[in-house]
């Protein structure tokens, strides 16, 4: 009997009372999903909380007072998951943490996980290619000869470095008054697709946040645009103005619509790539050089444009070149209205 109330004693001092708090380092991992929600395994190596333990003996008995004493530790995770889908996830978890409380009689575990995830939206086969017509009433043959728009600048670097396309969207949502960043958008509306399995007019070819990544074309930023305002319950809508000639886009302008368009990076002259890929049937062909920026401001009396350029910010361009940079790239136009 004194052995089996010995070993009894020895468990009961294992389920001492401890406060243990665990803060984990961020860190990013890539997985892949299958629709339902992501498996994610945590790798978490801690030290043992400690605590203090005072026995007394009165002639009532023996009691055990327990001095809870509370640890933080700084801890590296490692997330592994394992699943099958066509669409990448990449979990950042950014804070985990535990509170364990553990006695004799009653055991409460309470597991708060805060995190933050990057998906990468899944590109439609084909998106629409039809352009729009503006509306009447800013299709005017009439407009000022200088004009200054207001918008602010927003830089694709650090974090999107082949992103100027949906950066120059989100600097256009941004002046709308939308409450939107680049990441988001690129994160959760943007379709992208690895290089050989789409083309520059369905999704960014590669990824935004890799400097080895293409770009992408008119039809997938009015996608990605009418994406975010239709779950944004906005009543604006995105109108893909490819064909447009730059001289019809200045009373569109002047009217307070900045305009995203296609010319090149500083206007430099485009290297030609043939045949890069095929992808439905048709050899895909790429423009290196191709750039994204937003026209808010004119001036044709000192024959200039002005405007948001993801890579500079506030930039001004000759008018003259501008336009044939925007003509060789197919004259691709892009409003919200």
């Amino acid at each position: 009997m004194s052995i089996i109330i010995g070993i009894l004693s020895s468990i009961a001092v294992l389920l001492t009372t401890a406060v243990i708090v665990f803060v984990i380092d961020e860190k990013t991992s890539t997985v892949a999903v299958d629709g339902s929600a992501p498996v994610t395994y945590l790798t978490l190596p801690v030290t043992s909380p400690r605590a203090t333990e005072t026995l007394k003996s009165t002639s009532a008995g023996t009691k055990r007072n327990v001095t809870k004493s509370t640890q933080t530790t700084t801890l590296p995770v490692t997330a592994v998951t394992t699943a099958t889908s066509t669409t990448a996830v990449s979990t950042t978890v950014a804070t985990v943490a535990t509170t364990v409380t553990t006695s004799t009689t009653s055991t409460t575990t309470t597991l708060t996980i805060s995190t933050t995830t990057r998906v990468t939206a899944q590109a439609p086969k084909k998106l629409p290619q039809e352009t729009d017509f503006y509306p009447q009433e800013i299709n005017s043959s009439t407009y000022p000869r200088i004009y200054y728009g207001s918008m602010q600048k927003l830089l694709q670097s650090p974090e999107l470095p082949t992103g100027c396309e949906v950066t120059a969207l989100t600097a256009l949502l941004n002046y709308l008054g939308y409450d939107v960043s680049k990441t988001e958008l690129a994160d959760n509306y943007l379709p992208q697709a690895p290089a050989g399995e789409s083309d520059f007019h369905n999704a960014f070819i590669g990824s935004p946040y890799d400097k080895k990544g293409y770009g992408c074309y008119a039809p997938v930023i009015k996608y990605t645009a009418q994406r975010f305002l239709l779950d944004r319950g906005s009543q604006r809508e995105a109108l893909n103005l490819t064909g447009t000639n730059f001289e019809k886009l200045l009373p569109i302008i002047s009217k307070d619509i900045p305009v995203v368009c296609w010319v090149s990076q500083n206007l430099i002259e485009m290297e030609h790539k043939n045949d890069i890929w095929e992808y439905d049937g048709k050899q895909v062909d790429w423009l290196a050089g191709e750039h994204a920026v937003v026209i808010d401001s004119y001036n044709l009396d000192k024959n200039l444009v002005y405007v948001i350029d993801p890579q500079k910010g506030r930039a001004i361009y000759d008018y003259d070149l501008f336009k044939l940079r925007y003509n060789q790239l197919g004259k691709q136009a892009v409003v919200i209205i």
